[in-house]
């Protein structure tokens, strides 16, 4: 009984050790993040006629990921290892297709800056770098709708049966019995 008792106290020991083993290796980790996070030092909005361009700096280059969603419209940077610097602030645009820009600061999956750019209207921007900026270009036009025209009569496939084609229609059938 008492081995038992021993090999208890040792395994509840160990197990209250780890976290205090692993806390100093996340203080590193942390302070390593810390150093490598780049500021924003700029965001700016600028007209030019046909588009509206967004530059958003750094220090340093930055990564981004970009994705859109279409309700409500909106574009979204995500800018892994920024934060907010001294010149990034909520700007009300309200010029179309761009209404306002939010930065937002997370800290997972990792420590970065969200930039949404709430929209009037779905668009595509585009994205390249200028240096150590970010230009983010949103057409102004208005996405043109796709008009669909409607076949004049049903689409008909061809299909075989022991060697003979016949034509099926894909239109709606009734289905009451002919009289003959």
């Amino acid at each position: 009984m008492r081995p038992r008792l021993l090999h208890n106290t040792i395994a509840a020991l160990a197990l209250a050790m780890v976290p205090l083993a692993f806390s100093g290796h996340a203080v590193a980790a942390d302070a390593a993040v810390a150093q490598k996070l780049t500021p924003l030092d700029q965001l700016h909005v600028t007209d030019l006629g046909d588009r509206l361009r967004v530059e958003v700096g750094g220090s340093r280059n930055l990564q981004y990921a970009l994705s859109r969603t279409v309700a409500p419209a909106s574009v979204t940077l995500d800018l892994p290892g920024a934060t907010k610097g001294r010149g990034t602030q909520r700007l009300d645009v309200n010029k179309p297709p761009l209404l306002e820009v939010i930065p937002t600061e997370r800290a997972k999956p990792a420590t970065g800056l969200k930039l949404v750019f709430r929209l009037a209207f779905p668009v595509t921007p585009e994205v390249h770098r200028e240096g150590t900026r970010l230009v983010i270009d949103f057409p102004k036009t208005v996405p043109a709708a796709k008009s669909e025209v409607l076949p004049k009569r049903p689409a008909e496939k061809v299909m075989t049966k022991r060697g003979a084609r016949w034509p099926v229609t894909t239109a709606k059938r009734s289905t009451t019995p002919k009289r003959h």
